[in-house]
């Protein structure tokens, strides 16, 4: 793993450099598949970088509104106000970046009289096609590493600047859950492609199987995490991003549902 990827007097952050790389991956795909559409698609850029700053600040703050809640005026958030900008560090929770780029969406489709499912469509698969690529970024920095395991596929940091925790895990066999999160997001995002060029019905079905798709597979992927910051609803049994997946799989339903309603048949 390299957190570092190249160091100019100051560190490039492998995973910066990843996450970018996936958010260009899903702005250029998206652009594309607005054109083939009859979309504009320099109305999908303009709506891509506010996605883009929706995302991280979403993702960022409820990391630290957990962490909040977790330690309360121990929290490092409220001595050091300035750490809330230290990205590189870790500290992005992708549900909160997921709920922060929906209202966006959601907003800016209505404020500019763009078709709003069939925007959502066309985002769902290149958004996760770019998490996957972001995905990447965490393994090379250490960050959402799993539990201690015994499985052949196991992953082992060395390196001492990874952000795994506590320090006795650096050296151990962990479950390589960085890997299980880019297989999780490549399946869906070709899911949703697949759906979107060949079985799509009705604008919002693939926005909505995206959910249905995305959360199952992050509950799972959840029980072999091993950064327990993230903190639980249930101690022990259910972790915030679990609670939050159930919600996201409800929301997803409902979608799908008003989705069918609202929009009339696609012509074939």
């Amino acid at each position: 793993m390299h957190p570092i990827l190249i160091d100019l007097g100051f560190p490039i952050h492998t995973f910066g450099v990843l996450m970018g790389a996936g958010f260009l991956v899903g702005i250029l795909g998206s652009m594309r598949e607005a054109t083939r559409q009859g979309l504009d698609p320099d109305e999908i850029f303009n709506l891509s970088f506010w996605i883009m700053v929706s995302g991280v600040g979403g993702a960022r703050l409820l990391y630290v509104l957990i962490d909040v809640i977790q330690h309360g005026g121990a929290s490092d958030f409220l001595d050091n106000p300035l750490a809330l900008l230290a990205i590189w560090q870790g500290g992005l929770v992708w549900y909160g970046g997921l709920i922060g780029a929906t209202i966006t969406v959601l907003y800016y489709t209505r404020r500019y009289r763009m078709p709003v499912l069939r925007t959502c469509d066309l985002l769902a698969p290149y958004t996760f096609l770019g998490l996957a690529i972001g995905r990447v970024g965490c393994l090379m920095a250490g960050d959402d590493f799993g539990r201690p395991t015994t499985v052949p596929w196991a992953i082992t940091f060395t390196n001492p600047k990874a952000l795994v925790y506590p320090e006795s895990l650096i050296g151990e066999p962990l479950h390589p859950t960085q890997l299980y999160m880019v297989a999780k997001s490549l399946f869906v995002a070709l899911v949703c492609w697949v759906v979107l060029k060949r079985f799509k019905r009705f604008d919002g079905m693939v926005f909505g199987i995206a959910f249905l798709l995305y959360a199952p597979l992050r509950y799972v992927v959840e029980l072999y995490r091993g950064d327990f910051q993230r903190g639980y609803v249930i101690e022990n049994v259910l972790s915030t991003s679990q609670a939050i997946g159930i919600a996201v799989v409800a929301f997803g339903i409902a979608a799908l549902f008003w989705a069918k309603r609202q929009a009339p048949p696609l012509r074939t």
